[in-house]
């Protein structure tokens, strides 16, 4: 027999999204709709099991608005014959204060099953197939997610579902709710469902399929590969196909431009809006070393530009040529040549915040001396 999964997770239902602000309440609500696109998804492709692997909610203290639309949406599930598997990640823990403690999902929606630190298997005897997961019990835990999860039941085909960060040595060190692929490799299982990045990847090994699956809608505004829940298919011999399918609405997209020959704001405002989508939400860095007559402000781009975004943010990390300023073109008696040898000893003593602030001041303070309009 084919099984398909869907595996999904870090929803993160309830997040305040402070960073979109007005825009957050928005973005709050999508969380939903894409939640129930999942949903629907999952009836669509007739999957034989759902699979969330942690962070369901942003907390443990979901509005009871969030908590009844997750209800309905595990009902409708049941309704199609699919159930449910979870494990709590590191928002919504399994600690004292657990949502999955004081509330009673089971009675609620009985094709639930929550994984707990005593509950860390689950038999499905028609599908030949045993789900594994452990719940983290704190926002912070010292060992592996896999730790324990090892085969123990008699049945042809072995899923794992963890929540943490797999260990790159060089990118992730190890820390809590880490595991390593030496972990994975010994596993043994079929598929492992991990949860804790929100963007996909695919990091088996061997002969144990392991994915992160991502956050199925945009969650954290400077991380891509989010919009994403996985279409797992394992066939009778143990081999996994996996599929990632779109189902989010918005994207997080971070774009660099470089001022160096940049000579006019309008050069920079045309290169952001070849970027323009509702859908978007974008980080814009200015980078390299721009005129020293060419004033950028931030403020004002991004009110200009912001109606062609979701959410629009800009940063300014490009620095003035110093060098187009000729020192001796203004004698020390003047006030403007004294402030010019004032503010390139204060440049060259300065560094970080203080160097960029000294910069700005520097380029300001030289177009006024020189009668220029600055806002």
């Amino acid at each position: 027999m084919t099984i398909k999964i869907l595996h999904t997770g870090d929803l993160h239902l309830g997040a305040k999204f402070t960073g979109l602000g007005e825009k957050g309440k928005e973005q709050r609500l999508q969380l939903l709709k894409t939640f129930e696109n999942v949903v629907n998804l999952a009836i669509e492709e007739k999957v034989h099991l759902f699979l969330l692997a942690g962070d369901l909610f942003d907390s443990n203290y979901p509005s009871r608005r969030t908590l009844d639309r997750v209800l309905h949406l595990f009902g409708v599930l049941r309704e199609a014959n699919i159930p449910v598997c979870l494990i709590p990640g590191t928002h919504d823990c399994y600690d004292a204060t657990s949502i999955y403690r004081r509330f009673n999902f089971q009675k609620a929606t009985p094709n639930l099953t929550i994984f707990t630190d005593k509950i860390t298997s689950k038999v499905f005897e028609k599908l030949n197939l045993t789900v594994y997961g452990r719940a983290l019990t704190a926002k912070v835990v010292k060992e592996s997610p896999l730790k324990g999860l090892s085969l123990q039941k008699d049945t042809a085909l072995h899923i794992a579902m963890v929540h943490g960060s797999l260990e790159i040595p060089g990118k992730v060190e190890r820390d809590g709710a880490t595991f390593t692929s030496q972990e994975i490799g010994k596993s043994k299982m079929n598929y492992i469902a991990m949860g804790h990045w929100h963007s996909y990847g695919d990091y088996s090994v061997r002969q144990t399929k392991a994915c992160y699956c991502g956050s199925p809608e945009a969650i954290d505004v400077d991380q891509k590969g989010s919009g994403n829940v996985l279409l797992v298919t394992i066939k009778p011999d143990g081999s996994v196909k996996v599929e990632p399918r779109r189902v989010g609405l918005r994207n997080y997209e971070v774009m660099c431009i470089n001022v160096d020959a940049i000579t006019s704001i309008g050069e920079i405002l045309g290169a952001i809006k070849a970027k323009a989508d509702l859908n978007l939400i974008l980080g814009v860095k200015l980078q390299g070393l721009c005129s020293f007559d060419l004033e950028i402000d931030i403020q004002e781009l991004e009110q200009e530009l912001e109606p062609l975004f979701f959410r629009l943010r800009v940063i300014n990390e490009s620095h003035p040529k110093l060098e187009e300023i000729a020192t001796e073109d203004f004698p020390k008696n003047m006030v403007i040549g004294r402030f010019i040898r004032l503010m390139q000893e204060k440049i060259k003593e300065s560094a970080g915040e203080e160097r960029e602030t000294a910069e700005e001041a520097f380029r300001l303070g030289v177009a006024l001396l020189k009668g220029k309009e600055v806002l």
